[in-house]
């Protein structure tokens, strides 16, 4: 009787099932051709990746797979790092891949059929689509590149607040182009440059 895999749980991931039933054998080859040394695969789902997006829910028609771009005997997956999104396309003969940075993704949303659910990337004004999905796969990886996107936008911001207040001795030259317009007072000026001083 064989041992049941443990699912290889990702250390501080909220996602329990990461993997969504893809082999280990998958993951380790997506790791060795995708990844970056400093990357971690979060998620991971299996659908196919359109050439570009329409407006239809769900499942496609039979007519829709000329748009595909790795064909249809072949399963593409869905990626999730702790830095981009990969699109790993795969034909017979040949795949590729196409991968975002989670801070070029505007937007990310999910579309929804009877069984089978898609991701829509917003990147730049381009959509990338990602079909033939389950439901409930869909709907947690758009979860997680949501709360991706929010934290890269977070810290973004958080960065640009620091080096506004990493900066004393531009602050102190401002607060002397203020003190010689007058519009502080000797004291004010002298205690904030002060501040500054001690900052440094």
């Amino acid at each position: 009787m064989k041992k049941k895999d443990s699912g290889d749980k990702v250390k501080g991931s909220d996602y329990k099932d990461w993997r969504l039933g893809i082999s280990k054998s998958r993951i380790n080859k997506a790791k060795r051709l995708l990844l970056m040394d400093d990357e971690n695969i979060e998620a991971i789902v299996r659908g196919r990746c359109k050439e570009k997006a329409t407006k239809s829910k769900g499942r496609h028609s039979v007519f829709d797979l000329k748009s595909d771009k790795g064909g249809s005997l072949l399963f593409d997956y869905l990626i999730v790092t702790n830095k981009r999104v990969i699109f790993w396309v795969r034909g017979v003969f040949n795949s590729s891949s196409d991968a975002f940075e989670i801070s070029d993704i505007k937007s990310v949303e999910q579309q929804r059929g009877i069984m089978w659910g898609s991701i829509v990337l917003n990147i730049y004004g381009k959509t990338e689509h990602f079909y033939e999905i389950d439901i409930r796969q869909s709907k947690m990886i758009r979860d997680l590149i949501r709360k991706k996107i929010s934290h890269s936008i977070n810290q973004h911001s958080g960065n640009i607040v620091m080096s506004q207040e990493v900066d004393p001795v531009s602050q102190i030259e401002k607060l002397a182009g203020l003190h010689e317009k007058g519009l502080i007072t000797d004291d004010e000026f002298m205690k904030k440059k002060k501040e500054l001083l001690d900052k440094i």
